[in-house]
């Protein structure tokens, strides 16, 4: 799939924008400028979120009361217009047909990213780690959403009841029941990913020279501590369960994330997305739109260049940044 233009109408700072796009597109402009609010809306028409944490509201130009995104794409030779538009309440369409079916939507056009605002499974939160992780999953397997959705459910459920003076144990047993049904299968989901991840990484390492060994993700999870559950009764609080997995970055057994430079952690978010990107595109036999904002921040000219190299290959990447002088791009947009 390919993104052949973009209109904004009120996203942010842009009031009325309009941009061709190419498979290798590198917005250029200093801060400020609009460049991150382009990869932004881009993610949100296919996405239907941002991948900032505040309300679609806040994204509309003061001087107005709605925001429209628009865009012509070109899949298997076809192309489609798909319409996102905010006034009170989201509203996406292909073709004129309002999006029903959110999940089919969003598994069908994956779209992945990158910002300084969202490291990924380095983001500082472990619930964020978890989501990011979780996405990709989805993308590889579209029931991931259903089984998260049932599980956060159950989970409130199971809170809910134990915040009660006269608990009913006999329904947090039930609760429990469904509940670790739920947390083995995503458990195991979660590991099989962060398995082939690690796979992936390996192999992009051994072929660099970035002069610090291999790091790896280590996914963590009490599910197996069945001891929990018990302890859940008498403490009268949630203990058990995968929404408390956690996900780290780890060199000969120490966390690296917390004394690694940030190059070195960029260097590993945009390794770890890359090798998200190809498993779920070798698994779907198609190509996922990649967003890279601040690109070449961080980064010296070796690695900024072999990692362009890896993300340019047979998909649409579109950059943002604030000069061009290390690193050629097809096309150029400057933004004032």
């Amino acid at each position: 799939m390919q993104v052949l233009n973009l209109k904004l109408n009120n996203f942010r700072s842009h009031i009325s924008s309009f941009y061709e796009l190419s498979n290798e597109t590198f917005f250029i402009g200093e801060n400020g400028t609009g460049k991150t609010s382009i990869l932004e809306s881009i993610y949100m028409l296919f996405g239907l979120k941002s991948f900032k944490k505040q309300p679609l509201s806040s994204i509309i130009n003061f001087n107005s009361d709605f925001f429209r995104i628009e865009s012509d794409i070109l899949e298997n030779d076809y192309s489609s217009n798909i319409v996102c538009l905010f006034k009170n309440k989201r509203s996406t369409s292909i073709n004129g047909d309002v999006i029903e079916n959110i999940a089919n939507f969003i598994y069908n056009y994956p779209v992945a990213f990158y910002t300084p605002e969202n490291l990924g499974l380095l983001s500082k939160e472990q619930a964020d780690r978890r989501n990011f992780l979780d996405r990709f999953i989805f993308y590889y397997d579209k029931n991931h959403i259903y089984d998260i959705k049932t599980y956060t459910r159950i989970l409130s459920q199971k809170n809910s009841e134990l915040e009660k003076e006269n608990i009913d144990f006999t329904y947090i047993d039930v609760l429990n029941e469904k509940l670790i049904s739920l947390s083995n299968k995503i458990y195991n989901k979660r590991l099989k990913m962060v398995s082939e991840l690690n796979n992936s990484l390996k192999y992009i390492y051994s072929n660099l020279n970035f002069n610090y060994d291999f790091v790896f993700i280590k996914y963590s999870s009490n599910i197996l501590d069945d001891t929990l559950i018990n302890k859940e009764k008498i403490l009268k609080k949630t203990l058990y369960g995968i929404h408390r997995d956690k996900i780290e970055m780890e060199l000969n057994d120490k966390l690296i994330e917390k004394f690694s430079s940030t190059g070195q952690k960029k260097t590993f978010s945009l390794l770890c997305l890359y090798s998200f990107i190809k498993i779920i595109e070798e698994n779907r036999k198609i190509s996922i739109i990649t967003l890279l904002d601040d690109f070449e921040a961080a980064l010296d000219y070796n690695r900024a260049s072999f990692i362009k190299e890896l993300f340019t290959d047979k998909r649409q990447v579109l950059y943002t940044g604030v000069d061009k002088s290390r690193l050629d791009f097809k096309n150029v947009i400057k933004l004032n």
